[in-house]
């Protein structure tokens, strides 16, 4: 009896594998079309990689040149950065500076007696003042804590209050302005000016402004004392000056320089004789011989050395003597203001001195103010009190209400740290040489990293890679990968030729033969060493750096290897010359919005698609194709099951009628 098959579930004329090596044999096609999806891809990675490698070439280049080129950073170095350190701008000059920090700027700080710890604050309308500008705070009683919690939030951030507990049952109360500057003081009024003086915060204060008068006998009230050349006087006060923290012995200096030619010695006047008498006798006139005096010969004494000694005397206070600064170079008028501490405890007595022998020195309108006594009151434990910072610059005392002073020199700012009087603070500008060279470092690696990627696509020479110390196993993998990919290439080649002549081309600088070159600034390709074998990996177009004389180069030329790198040489301000502008105009092309890489990446996205919809396309013609193979197979396999059926029942027909 024959074999049951039924169509598509099972055959014995094995009709499915052979539908599936029909339709295999088509998939061939497909197969490489997918390859070429992936060939695609990694030439759009290629393409893309070394567009953001010629990217950072020029955005390096373009740093070198442009308005953010390290050229014009400057460095600002301080001889004491914990008393007075600086920044400046690009555009600071360079320069050396001394300055002399008197005081820094400070804000009130002042802390309350010790209060109980349930101490509360009565209500009231509390109002401060800090700057001209009033923080009021309507409260309705509470604890001191609640109390200077409400009042910082409102107070925008010009004040800051803490509650500290001193003890286990004892707490104080920090006021602290946020302002710098004498004219920032915190000032209490309405119940809060009463509240303070109830719990001892503030008190009267018991001193003030008290002018000096400049007669060293101290009988009239003079306000002008006048110094002629090396001459020295002394001021007796009739009474001891009470001194505190915060107060100030200010006054005006006048120098007026004399001529020269006072020193010079003048030579005795000559005698002046009386004239001679006459008599008359009888008529006649008898005169007598003119009288005559013989001088002797004149001979000049040497002209004194001039003295130049900018000692402008001393205060003495209950520990000793206290100098007055020096006086100020030429003939000027300064006004001058010395902070005074609680250690001074009184002013008893002045000696103003000139031992200048061509300079006179009027010293006038001498007094010791108290700047915290504006509203009578002060603090009765201040851990610091509103000032203004006060520095010597050249002579000439410089007063701000901030630490951080940015109007003095132009570009600079100035950071004040800490005062000491005693000690010149020397401040150099100059170029900042670190940024300058890191910025030429980069651009090397940049230029680099560009032509060892053109070396690996545009040649098969496995030995560029061996030759490369620094790739990581992946790296070196990877780019074996890459190796010849676009060997001969003409963009390739056209951009590593161009390359190599703009880096070892002469650009016009100031220096002329002197700098004209990156060679000159020990930037090179380096062909071997003379005398020696070959490094052959050194003759491929990669650039070096001798640190040694790029080191003296920006040492000396700092200016002028901007200039090498882009300089401006029509005068219409707008560079047309230097490395990196020849960098940059270059390959902008290759590499902007439409350019020659762009374009390359754009034309492999469409093949992309393209073969993304051929295969999509040719991917329902399988299905197509493997079904209607399955539907012929299936109907020949029907008619091979029926022909099998018709000639079984004629064999069993047959043997039937032989029997």
């Amino acid at each position: 009896m024959a074999d049951i098959s039924i169509p598509g579930l099972n055959s014995k004329y094995n009709t499915q594998e052979l539908v599936k090596g029909l339709v295999e044999v088509e998939k061939v096609k497909l197969t490489t079309m997918e390859n070429s999806i992936t060939e695609l891809e990694d030439q759009k990675k290629i393409w893309q990689s070394f567009n953001r490698k010629i990217s950072s070439l020029r955005t390096s280049s373009r740093k070198l040149f442009g308005f953010e080129n390290p050229f014009s950073n400057k460095l600002v170095e301080s001889s004491n950065e914990r008393i007075l350190t600086a920044t400046a701008t690009r555009e600071a000059t360079e320069q050396e500076l001394s300055f002399t920090v008197i005081q820094t700027a400070k804000a009130d700080k002042f802390i309350s007696p010790s209060m109980p710890e349930n101490q509360r604050v009565p209500a009231g309308n509390y109002s401060f003042e800090v700057g001209g500008k009033e923080i009021s705070l309507r409260y309705r009683g509470g604890k001191l804590s609640d109390f200077a919690k409400r009042l910082e939030s409102k107070g925008d951030g010009l004040l800051k209050l803490t509650v500290v507990k001193d003890t286990s049952d004892t707490q104080v109360i920090l006021f602290e302005s946020t302002k710098t500057g004498m004219n920032n003081r915190m000032i209490f009024k309405d119940d809060a000016l009463n509240w303070a003086l109830d719990m001892n915060i503030l008190q009267p204060s018991a001193t003030g402004s008290t002018e000096i008068s400049l007669d060293p006998e101290g009988i009239t009230v003079k306000k002008e004392a006048l110094l002629p050349p090396l001459s020295k006087t002394q001021i007796n006060l009739p009474s001891s000056l009470i001194v505190e923290d915060g107060m100030f012995l200010e006054y005006t200096v006048t120098v007026n320089e004399l001529d020269p030619n006072s020193l010079k010695p003048q030579a005795p006047p000559v005698p002046v004789l009386p004239d001679t008498i006459s008599a008359v006798f009888e008529g006649i006139e008898v005169k007598s011989f003119s009288s005559r005096a013989e001088t002797p010969d004149w001979i000049p004494p040497e002209a004194p050395e001039i003295v130049d000694d900018n000692t402008a005397g001393y205060f003495t206070t209950a520990v000793g003597e206290e100098s007055l600064p020096p006086l100020p170079e030429g003939s000027v008028t300064i006004e001058v203001k010395i902070p005074l501490t609680g250690s001074h405890a009184q002013i008893s007595g002045l000696t103003l001195e000139n031992r200048n022998n061509l300079k006179e020195v009027t010293i006038s309108n001498m007094k010791v103010t108290d700047p915290r006594t504006s509203d009578g009151f002060v603090a009765v434990n201040p851990l610091s009190t509103a000032g203004n910072a006060l520095l010597d610059f050249n002579g000439i005392q410089v007063e701000r209400e901030t630490n951080n002073i940015d109007d003095l020199i132009p570009s600079v700012t100035l950071n004040l740290n800490k005062s000491d009087k005693d000690e010149v603070i020397d401040i150099s500008i100059k170029p900042d040489i670190e940024s300058a060279k890191d910025e030429i470092i980069k651009f090397v690696y940049n230029y680099n990293q560009a032509m060892t990627q053109i070396l690996i696509l545009s040649s098969d020479n496995s030995d560029i890679i061996n030759e490369i110390e620094y790739f990581s196993d992946d790296e070196r993998e990877n780019a074996f990968e890459e190796l010849g990919t676009y060997r001969g290439d003409i963009t390739l080649m056209q951009l590593k030729s161009r390359l190599q002549r703009i880096t070892s081309s002469p650009y016009e600088t100031s220096l002329e033969r002197e700098l004209s070159m990156l060679s000159q600034i020990g930037v090179s390709t380096n062909s071997g060493v003379a005398g020696g074998s070959v490094n052959t990996s050194k003759l491929r177009g990669y650039l070096e750096i001798n640190e040694d004389v790029l080191d003296q180069a920006l040492q000396t030329k700092s200016s002028n290897i901007k200039e090498l790198f882009g300089k401006d040489t029509d005068g219409d301000l707008v560079v047309d010359s230097g490395v990196g502008y020849e960098l940059d105009a270059f390959l902008n092309p290759y590499i902007r919005t439409g350019g020659i890489f762009s374009n390359k990446i754009s034309l492999l996205d469409s093949k992309i698609d393209d073969t993304n919809d051929d295969i999509e396309d040719y991917k329902e013609y399988l299905a197509d194709y493997e079904q209607t193979l399955k539907v012929k197979y299936g109907s020949m396999e029907g008619m091979l099951n029926q022909l099998e059926s018709s000639s079984s029942s004629l064999d069993t027909f047959n043997q039937q009628n032989s029997r």
